[in-house]
């Protein structure tokens, strides 16, 4: 015996009369075609109800291998029942089609993929995460602070000398004594309207415990609407002398934002890098020799300037994966007669007995140091990351250099100066 279902359901919309009850109608005949004419009918575009469409395609259609018109009995009968009934559940699901009516413009929205298969099919399902920027909430509170102090200022006859501002959010006071111009375009007008119109030295930290714009925000419990609580008359340090109020805390920690001068992505010639790079450091050298009232470089590049600006390129670009290596070593200390080694066993150059020269570059420690045949920038050679903008330039420079020679050629004159993994 197949049966055979029938129902008209939008699951994005809520129904008005509340209920809508699926038809059944019980055939007899092929149970193939009962069971295909029972998936054909429910329409279900978004694929809200794959996992319950997928229970019938997998046990039914797959694992009893319906191939034949034969009527369903026994086990099945009680599978294909039991699916049925979990199918008349449909009706009670409802999905709205507004994502932003639980969610706002501050919130960040994050997208949850989940993927699994089997023997008998695959499933992925995706779900939005709405997540509350906090500080953002409160560098918006801060805005309006200002502003409402602003209006106050405007709108009353009383002279205020000074307009003091308490927040319990270090992450604004950090945004605030930061360069704004360096965040996101959210941080950066909000900081900008604040700085415009108020003194940042009026800016204070407060204790959660002693903020009174928190009775407003959280409702731990029933509010106390006495003349004599704090919401009508201001926390109890007001009340006091300046030296009672809270504790600033020693140092406030900035957001430092590091923004790199130099950008290797811009550049496409090895030489010309290196050259923007020797005059920008001619011209710190330059500023620092009128301070000191020094007579500054002029002319063209020299020799030693070159030398420099590549040194310099060697250092910013290790510091993107072996910032932790370059840490350790310059830190590190040698103790006569003591064999230490301050890199972890687990770094991947860890059997290139690395170490940083004077100019801290970082070098491997070559076998061959001890000959004396053998220049000493091959027996250390300067270690390259070997995904990075700076390697490919320097092949590039080294295979034009040589006129588009042999592989081999390039390779074995990099090999003199230069350590790149897997090369």
């Amino acid at each position: 015996m197949g049966e055979r279902i029938f129902f008209q359901k939008d699951l994005n919309k809520s129904s008005e009369q509340g209920t809508e009850k699926a038809t059944v109608a019980f055939r007899r005949g092929s149970p193939y075609e009962a069971c295909s004419t029972t998936l054909i009918s429910v329409y279900d575009p978004l694929g809200l109800l794959a996992n319950v469409l997928m229970f019938l395609k997998v046990l039914v259609l797959c694992r009893f291998n319906i191939v034949s018109d034969e009527p369903i009995a026994g086990q099945q009968l009680s599978k294909w029942r039991a699916w049925l009934s979990v199918l008349h559940n449909v009706e009670k699901v409802s999905v709205p089609r507004c994502y932003r009516t639980i969610t706002t413009s501050l919130s960040v929205i994050q997208l949850h993929v989940f993927i699994d298969a089997s023997e008998n099919g695959y499933a992925t399902v995706a779900y939005f995460r709405y997540v509350r920027s906090i500080p953002r909430l409160e560098l918006q509170a801060a805005v309006i602070g200002m502003r409402l102090a602003k209006a106050i200022g405007e709108t009353h006859r009383i002279p205020v000398q000074k307009r003091i501002f308490w927040i319990d959010s270090r992450d604004i006071l950090c945004w605030l004594r930061s360069d704004h111009r360096k965040h996101s375009k959210f941080v950066c007008a909000r900081v900008g309207e604040i700085l415009e119109n108020t003194d940042l030295s009026k800016w204070f930290w407060i204790p959660t415990k002693l903020n009174v714009a928190d009775d407003g925000t959280k409702w731990q419990r029933i509010p106390d609407l006495s003349p004599s609580r704090r919401w009508f008359r201001g926390s109890m340090f007001l009340w006091q002398p300046r030296r009672a109020w809270p504790t600033q805390p020693a140092n406030v920690n900035v957001h430092e934002v590091r923004v790199p001068i130099i950008v290797f992505t811009n550049y496409s010639n090895w030489r010309k890098l290196v050259r923007v790079v020797a005059y920008m450091l001619r011209i710190f050298r330059n500023t620092q020799a009128k301070l000191q009232y020094r007579t500054p470089t002029t002319g063209i590049l020299n020799q030693q300037e070159l030398l420099d600006a590549e040194h310099c390129l060697y250092k910013q670009a290790k510091l993107d994966q072996y910032s932790k290596e370059i840490a350790l070593l310059s830190g590190f200390k040698k103790v006569a007669g003591v064999k230490a080694d301050p890199i972890p066993k687990d770094s991947s150059i860890y059997k290139l007995s690395p170490f940083l020269d004077e100019k801290g570059v970082l070098h491997m420690l070559g076998r061959s140091a001890g000959c004396k045949l053998i220049q000493p920038t091959a027996a250390h050679t300067i270690l390259l990351l070997k995904k990075h903008t700076l390697t490919t330039l320097i092949v590039r420079f080294y295979h034009e250099r040589y006129y588009h020679l042999k592989h081999k050629t390039v390779v074995n004159e990099l090999r003199q100066k230069y350590r790149i993994p897997k090369m």
